[in-house]
């Protein structure tokens, strides 16, 4: 059966608010349309999407998996299973976000099939389905199972605990399997063996997959066989591959199990923008590692066969953009490429060459040295990408590694040495580091467009390059920001202390070095004894042992433990040896901190900094409000949040939005418990009342001001600002938000989402600095003190402002489908960021702030970052540093910020036509007359022939990673503008047999109604209100949310009252949650108490729950419980709410 394009429109809409171009929303659909007519027909196992990057491949699938799931049996829709496999763990979490947002705004019918009519996905699709290891999961639920390839290979340690942990990791109905391989498989060389039977009792185990989606999918362009990764070997078994050559003496050994294995997988979707590197027999090995017996295994001519069949099974576009003055423009034509090696951004700059002498003679020496080693040694040629030279001299031994993948069959630059002599026999005659010209322009030029706020990603090959340019930049900006400051400093004392830390923030690095060491000699001497106390096999323990005992010396702990560690570690400076003692001493303190986790003194103290990462450790203007040990800016930023400052007065919207006012009757006077000390917490309850006295039916009375309490005239900063310099964007931002059709509830939580994001920005990022010399400069005067500030000083700040409002819904779209997750998100904001394998940073949250205004500006990577995160919304600049000999990774580099929707897919769509400002800014940098250029030369012949063949995968590029140290470069290969077109896209699409002409009917709909639930939703809420006396705010019905909200009068206390609909664990399933707030999240911070309320609550049938910003008891009852018995549930839940409030905090709720 065949569904029909305006079927399929019925359930799917890829553009529903218009925001991206319709032709390539519509090209998307088209291919989502094809791809499930040709997956839902009988024999048709798999389906390649091999769209460029940043076409929207993960939407795709998404449509056709979605429609899959739609067009199900009845008997797999209580436990259908789309599983995904990714490359990398911010990859997991990217697909959560994106199932759950496709579902929500992109499949239209909430059929309680893919959507329920709450507008969640019915498959269940949280943090939950991440796997950090390769384990059984359940067939009694419909849901989304997404596992990273790094857990195929099933790593393996000198301990006996990896063997156990699989172990544990199956059903016990093959238990007994597993421990007879234990026990035949007990040599090294044999565990091979064991984990392939892990992988053959999962396809015994594991439920039947309905579609399984391989992201990145060339990573197993190897296929299948004993020479190849273990990934490889696991996950083929796993699905069912079958290997009897390989596996004789498993099934010698375990002779019953041959006969059980099955194909796992019943559909496939594999996606890549570049699906290939040598041949199509690359495509073969990827299906061998998935599909058992496919129709492409035992082809006698691999290439000439799957030529002919590429259209059969594979779909390939390209971007392209419609513009009003010139119509199709494909990528290619709007990406300027600066092919002459420059980094200044000027439609026809110069090369960039050797200016001083000094440095002609030291480039001039380092090739001499290079050649002739090459002549002697490599046959007068290098590995492309491979000089260390060409990106730095940097020669740290701890940074040599310099790829990320495996692929890469040295991982020690060819120049290495001759840098290494060259670099120190340089600084013992001239006391300096050797310079290196193409580094320090590329720094200038960042630097130069730091200072104006504009992004840049820059992408590197070597990881010591990433660590230098980070420095560098920081170093400038540092010093910058000085000079910026200089003129407040005299002002205060407080701002002498800053400037003194300033002066001698280079001595703090000593004490961070060190106790890196420490940790690698920890690591050494306790290796299997870190192991048995880490919870993942994948963990760096160096870096985490490093972790903890920087937040344990920085702590305020004061135990004889932590002073006698504090003080061997200083009494440590200068020395070369680590004494035995100190090792012995950290080891003790890091084994406490992972089995004691629990304890109140260490959880307080550590999730305060457990946030803090690496870059903060850099840039001193961060860093000195973000460690204890600079007391007085760290006491600063905790001070900042019991400031007013960042909180908004709602009382004031009512001057901005005709149809809101507040009844003043009950303003007249607000009282502040013992609780309500700071100024945050009294304008949160001030909101609160505020919130309690929205009138019902406009404005009833005139504003008096005399008549209500003095304190809800308060006007914090947020206010000022938002009345002041933000006032034009700010009003059009209430209009637009206020006259919307979204619920009134949406229109606060975004308010409220708004105002998040700007505290963030104060309080993490760009305006930290401004603020701390605000509160110096100006105590009493604070907000007009620092309006005045940002104006002559940091007006980059208020541009930042300004674009976070104007832009808000397409940063909210992008980086915050879960809003309460903003706050954490915004944590440890830097100017430059260094993004690489060495790196503790959290890949995702540096990807989010990078498409948000502002900090950070420049993002340094290595291929880390090639693929997967989009940094496109505020980024139009790319700097291929270091280069890549493989056309394919440059494409995916550049790929990052050429996307739909991107800063200069914007650009083109407002000026209609191309334009050297609007362009794609392509950088790729390089010295004149050095032999660089031979590397780059052989790179553009290389991407010259991957643009011309890039849509016909039957014509390979020759392999050839190589340049020649004699090759004579007379002309650069110049940028290919034509227009490109795409050979197998859908169009030529042929998979979709002509024998197919019934049509398929959607099912609009089973279990509950919209209508019936609303029913629901209406009961209940009149027995809320005939049920309950009194209440501080009146019950509110939100149906879009399907929820229900009060506060009510408890025993003349507040008692907050939440009542929602949810989705239950199986497709058919909604149920009630009924929450109450105890308190904030803030106020009790103890594992050891919040275990002990968690017990508590267990024993009376109750639950949990953190979202972020309070503790709630929460109850979740059968939907069609009975009125009584409801009543009764909800007193329970807030009155054992208000008894934990009272008991261990010691107020009455100001929320």
């Amino acid at each position: 059966m065949r569904l029909l394009d305006k079927t399929a429109r019925e359930l799917i809409d890829l553009n529903p608010k218009g925001s991206i171009d319709k032709e390539i929303a519509e090209r998307q659909f088209q291919v989502i349309l094809k791809g499930f007519n040709y997956l839902y027909q009988e024999g048709s196992d798999f389906l390649y999407i091999a769209d460029e990057v940043g076409l929207g491949k993960t939407y795709v699938a998404l449509g056709i998996a979605s429609l899959l799931r739609h067009f199900s049996t009845l008997e797999r829709r209580n436990s259908y299973k789309d599983v995904i496999l990714v490359p990398k763990q911010n990859l997991q979490h990217k697909w959560v976000r994106e199932i759950n947002n496709f579902i929500r705004h992109n499949y239209l019918k909430e059929c309680n099939i893919v959507k329920s009519v709450l507008g969640a996905p019915v498959g269940e699709c949280s943090e939950r389905s991440i796997h950090n290891r390769l384990t059984y999961f359940h067939d009694n639920t419909p849901s989304y199972e997404i596992f990273r390839i790094s857990s195929l290979s099933i790593a393996t340690t000198q301990y006996s605990d990896w063997k156990t942990r699989l172990l544990e990791s199956l059903p016990i109905t093959v238990h007994d399997f597993f421990k007879k391989g234990i026990k035949l498989y007990r040599k090294k060389s044999d565990e091979i063996y064991l984990k392939r039977l892990f992988a053959y009792l999962l396809n015994l185990t594991l439920p039947e997959i309905d579609l399984l989606i391989v992201d990145e999918a060339h990573n197993f362009k190897h296929g299948i066989g004993s020479e190849v990764a273990i990934r490889n070997q696991v996950i083929s078994r796993m699905m069912g591959v079958v290997q009897e050559e390989e596996d004789q003496q498993l099934f010698v050994d375990f002779p019953e199990l041959k006969d059980q294995i099955i194909r796992k997988a019943r559909k496939v979707i594999f996606l890549s923008a570049t699906p290939i590197d040598n041949g199509l027999y690359e495509l073969k090995n990827q299906f061998d590692c998935f599909i058992p017996n496919h129709a492409y295994r035992n082809l006698e001519d691999v290439e000439a066969e799957l030529k002919t069949a590429l259209s059969s099974f594979m779909i390939r576009g390209l971007m392209k953009i419609q513009i009003d003055q010139e119509g199709t423009v494909s990528r290619n034509m709007y990406r300027h490429e600066h092919r002459k090696g420059n980094v200044v951004k000027l439609p026809d700059a110069a090369p960039q060459k050797i200016e001083s002498n000094l440095e002609s003679i030291i480039i001039g020496l380092l090739q001499l040295k290079t050649l002739k080693h090459f002549n002697e040694s490599n046959n007068k040629s290098f590995e492309i990408g491979m000089l260390a030279g060409f990106e730095t001299f940097n020669t740290q031994s701890e940074s040599d590694r310099e790829y990320e993948d495996s692929s890469v069959h040295e991982n020690k630059s060819a120049d290495s040495e001759i840098i290494k002599n060259m670099a120190e026999s340089y600084f013992n005659h001239f006391d300096t580091y050797l310079p290196h010209p193409k580094q320090d322009n590329l720094v200038e030029v960042l630097f130069d467009g730091m200072k104006k706020g504009e992004k840049a990603l820059v992408f590197v090959r070597r990881i010591a390059s990433v660590m230098e340019l980070e420095r560098k930049l920081i170093n400038k900006l540092e010093k910058w920001d000085y000079e910026r400051i200089k003129k407040y400093l005299s002002k205060s004392s407080r701002l002498k202390i800053l400037e003194t830390a300033y002066q001698e923030r280079h001595q703090i690095m000593e004490i961070d070095r060190l106790l890196y060491e420490v940790s690698k000699k920890v690591y050494e001497l306790y290796k299997w004894d870190l192991r048995e106390l880490s919870e993942d096999d994948s963990i760096d323990l160096v870096q985490r042992s490093y972790d903890i005992l920087l937040e344990l010396f920085n702590s305020s702990l004061d135990y004889d433990e932590f002073k006698r560690f504090r003080n061997q570690i200083k009494g440590h400076v200068g020395l070369r040896n680590i004494k035995t003692e100190l090792k012995k001493l950290a080891f003790e303190l890091i084994r406490k901190y992972l089995t004691d986790r629990g304890k109140q003194e260490i959880e307080n103290d550590y999730e305060q900094i457990e946030e803090q990462d690496d870059a903060l450790f850099g840039y001193f203007f961060s860093s000195y409000f973000s460690t204890k040990r600079y007391q007085e800016g760290f006491n600063f930023r905790n001070r900042s949040s019991t400031k007013d400052w960042f909180r908004f007065n709602l009382y004031y919207l009512r001057d901005e939005i005709n149809e809101l006012d507040f009844d003043e009757n009950k303003l007249r006077n607000i009282e502040f418990s013992e609780k309500e000390k700071t100024e945050a917490r009294r304008i949160e309850l001030a909101n609160d009342r505020l919130m309690e006295a929205i009138a019902k039916d406009g404005r009833p009375m005139k504003k008096t001001f005399q008549e209500i309490d003095p304190f809800f005239l308060r006007k914090p900063f947020l206010n000022y600002l938002f009345q002041e310099e933000l006032h034009k964007e700010f009003k059009f931002w209430l209009d637009e938000h206020w006259n919307s059709n979204s619920a009134i509830h949406d229109f606060w939580e975004n308010l409220e989402a708004l105002i998040e994001i700007i505290r963030g920005i104060f309080r993490n990022g760009s305006g930290l600095l401004p603020s701390y010399i605000a509160e110096c400069i100006y105590p009493e005067n604070y907000e007009k003190g620092l309006l005045k500030i940002l104006k002559e000083t940091f007006p980059e700040v208020l541009n930042e402002l300004k674009v976070i409002i104007c832009d808000f819904d397409k940063i909210i779209a992008t980086n915050f489908p879960d809003k309460s997750k903003i706050q954490r998100a915004l944590y440890n904001q830097t100017p430059v960021v260094g993004a690489s394998g060495s790196h503790k940073r959290n890949i995702s949250r540096v990807a989010m702030q990078f498409r948000m205004p502002g900090f950070p500006y420049v993002l340094i990577t290595t291929d880390v970052l090639k693929e997967g995160e989009d940094l496109h919304l505020y980024c139009s600049d790319v700097y291929h540093y270091g280069i890549a000999w493989n056309p394919s990774d440059m494409e995916q580099r550049t790929g990052r910020i050429d996307r739909i929707n991107s800063m200069s897919y914007f650009k083109l769509k407002k000026d209609g036509k191309r334009t050297f400002d609007n362009s794609l800014q392509v950088f790729y940098p390089y010295l004149a007359d050095t032999l660089e250029v031979n590397q780059v030369a052989k790179v553009f012949t290389k991407m010259n022939a991957f643009i011309d063949t890039f849509y016909d995968l039957s014509n390979v590029i020759e392999k050839d990673t190589k340049a020649t140290t004699d090759a004579i470069i007379e002309i650069i290969p110049e940028q290919i503008k034509d227009l490109l077109e795409s050979k197998y896209d859908y169009e030529n699409f042929q998979g979709i047999s002509d024998q197919i002409i019934d049509e398929l009917e959607p099912n609009y709909g089973i279990g509950f109604t919209k209508q019936s639930l609303l029913e629901k939703l209406q009961t209940t809420f009149d027995l809320i209100i005939q049920k309950f006396n009194d209440f501080y705010v009146f019950p509110k019905q939100d149906p879009i949310n399907f929820s229900i909200s009060a506060n009510v009068k408890l025993n003349g206390r507040r008692a907050p009252l939440k009542i929602i609909m949810l989705k239950g664990k199986s497709f058919d399933e909604i149920l009630w949650s009924v929450e109450s707030i105890i308190c904030r999240s803030t106020e009790l911070r103890s594992r050891t108490i919040r275990d002990e309320i968690k017990n508590s609550l267990q024993e009376l049938g109750f639950d949990l729950i953190d979202n972020n910003e309070s503790l709630l008891v929460e109850k979740r009852i059968d939907l069609d419980t009975p009125n009584q018995e409801m009543f009764e549930t909800i007193k329970r839940v807030i009155q054992t709410a208000d008894k934990l409030e009272e008991r261990y905090t010691g107020g009455d709720l100001d929320i």
